[in-house]
């Protein structure tokens, strides 16, 4: 196994800046590995920052494992769960179940436009990644589980580790905020105001509405988001889980499996990255600034021609390399 150190990854991180396309755009030689530690974190707009950095590792001429170091913890609100494993420390138990998740994941883990495959692998020497595990009421997300989190939302979680962004529409969480200013945070919107959330149906956005009830002016988290097809791992976890595995087809789009394999390739990622940036903007919080979210300002990035981006890579799917 080869990793880059020393002068050489002093060497990689001279030519980042020069041409990044020339270094990560290529498939890594059998054997080498590559800590995306490395990669730039802001290169120009387009750019998107490794949300966790992990190693790559060239199995094979046509599989690339993602190695990543999950500790499981105990959150604040943690409130037990049922155990299947006496005896067995909180880590180990979740540990265990990631890695069987995963495991039946990378059976459907591949380019469709070329056959490559991917595997997600834990790796103790990968950079340690901390989960806390909640409570039972609790939205899953890549840094908090639930209890009872099922192999699907596992998946899309760490799946954002390394690198993908959500792209449903968010219609539960949303902020409200006073006309003094303040901010508060809200993990069901709907039910925090007493208001239905109302949509722009044009552009797909939450309207921005003032509460006749209160000082208070609310929207949706994220509705800057470009929303992709329903059959992406990033938008319907449970479906595309059960779709993949009753009948076969790959997990991942072509963009999914690009943006975590050539992480640092700006002509393979270009899109993607352009898209996804704003996934955490919203009308009251990280607001963007041109005042405006970028998918009412560039075409390509609207939420028809997103998901049928996103949708392409899953289209005309060669037979995968198969599954050892």
């Amino acid at each position: 196994m080869m990793y880059l150190s020393g002068s050489k990854l002093r060497e990689v991180i001279e030519f980042i800046e020069q041409d990044s396309d020339s270094i990560f755009c290529e498939q890594m030689k059998v054997g080498e590995s590559l800590n995306t530690e490395v990669l730039p974190t802001e290169t120009d707009d387009y750019i998107e920052n490794i949300h966790k950095p992990y190693v790559l590792y060239q199995k094979n001429e046509n599989v690339t494992q993602a190695k990543i170091n999950l500790e499981f913890v105990e959150g604040a609100n943690y409130s037990g769960h049922s155990s299947s494993h006496a005896g067995s420390s909180l880590n180990d138990e979740f540990k265990a179940k990631a890695n069987s998740c995963l495991s039946e994941a990378n059976k459907h883990m591949y380019d469709p436009a070329t056959g490559k495959r991917l595997e997600i692998v834990l790796d103790s020497s990968a950079p340690k990644q901390e989960i806390e595990i909640g409570a039972h009421n609790h939205r899953s997300n890549s840094g908090e589980y639930n209890p009872n989190i099922e192999c699907s939302a596992i998946v899309h979680e760490v799946l954002h580790l390394l690198g993908l962004k959500d792209s449903y529409r968010e219609e539960q969480s949303g902020y409200t905020m006073s006309d003094a200013g303040d901010l508060e945070f809200h993990s069901n919107l709907s039910e925090a105001i007493g208001v239905e959330i109302k949509f722009d149906q044009v552009n797909g956005n939450s309207v921005l509405v003032k509460d006749p009830s209160s000082d208070k002016t609310y929207s949706l988290k994220s509705d800057c988001r470009s929303i992709g097809p329903m059959f992406s791992i990033m938008s319907d976890n449970q479906t595309t889980w059960q779709r993949s595995i009753d009948g076969g087809r790959s997990l991942l789009s072509s963009a999914h499996f690009n943006k975590i394999v050539y992480p640092g390739c700006k002509t393979k990622n270009y899109y993607y990255d352009l898209c996804t940036k704003e996934d955490d903007n919203g009308t009251l919080k990280n607001k963007p600034t041109s005042g405006q979210c970028l998918k009412n300002t560039d075409s390509f990035c609207n939420d028809s021609n997103f998901s049928k981006y996103i949708s392409h890579g899953y289209q005309n799917q060669v037979e995968p390399v198969p599954y050892e």
